[in-house]
């Protein structure tokens, strides 16, 4: 059953690598290019899906010092903190679900859940509400960043993949756990555990962020602009971002 405990047991299972990752990997060119358009060094910025602190050790280190880092996974969220202390880095890090996040409206600058965390929340509701609570906790002026996969920008390999997928939940022949066209589960490399994700189109994405109250800034396929370093795509493969405001009409 792909439940928060599901979800937990595959977070906790890579924590390691994610704590790898805060020195290996740091920032992406295209996470860089965000940033420094975007961002204030005196904005209040809360990083869901913070893992072990990849995006807020980075973000802190370039003069982000309103930053609190969040994750449902307590091992993320232990390893996180350990490296702080070890970095001279004074950041509350805490453990939360991005569908009750802990903060009043209109709290943060930025909200940002980066890596395509948004996507592994299981059922289109669920997102829904997660996305409804960024935007609620988000200032009127600030923004939303997360990014996803694009079933439409993966090439010809995966247009066959999507349309075998068709043609498996067109005779109801899908993994029994999933729960909509575009679920799937994949193996992480570095811990060799499964994990679901759901992989949208940007049509998709468009409609959820209209129907949550938000308006898209900007949104880009980060291999349409930027060459990541081989560590960077070891780490991650391609995906689009999503820069996203506050609708007037909210």
């Amino acid at each position: 059953m792909i439940d928060q405990e599901y979800l937990r047991d595959s977070f906790d299972a890579v924590a390691p690598s994610y704590g790898a990752a805060v020195d290996e990997v740091g920032l992406w060119q295209s996470e860089h290019y965000v940033i420094d358009r975007y961002f204030h060094t005196d904005d209040s910025i809360l990083d869901i899906g913070c893992g072990a602190g990849r995006t807020t050790f980075a973000l802190y280190a370039e003069g982000y010092h309103r930053i609190i880092g969040m994750d449902l996974s307590t091992k993320m969220i232990e390893l996180a903190t350990a490296m702080g202390t070890r970095k001279s880095m004074p950041i509350t890090f805490l453990e939360g679900d991005c569908e009750r996040i802990p903060f009043p409206d209109e709290t943060y600058d930025v909200v940002m859940f980066s890596f395509n965390g948004l996507m592994q929340i299981p059922e289109h509701q669920h997102r829904a509400t997660a996305l409804k609570e960024m935007l609620r906790v988000v200032r009127p002026q600030g923004m939303v960043v997360f990014t996803t996969h694009d079933r439409d920008s993966g090439g010809k390999e995966f247009d066959e993949f999507w349309k075998r997928e068709r043609c498996t939940w067109a005779h109801g022949e899908q993994d029994a756990r999933l729960f909509e066209f575009g679920d799937i589960f994949a193996i992480d490399p570095s811990a060799n555990e499964e994990y679901f994700i759901h992989i949208p189109d940007c049509d998709e994405i468009k409609t959820l962020i209209s129907a949550c109250g938000g308006t898209v800034i900007e949104t880009f396929m980060r291999s349409s602009r930027f060459n990541e370093t081989a560590a960077v795509q070891d780490f991650s493969s391609d995906c689009r971002f999503w820069i996203v405001g506050k609708s007037s009409e909210a």
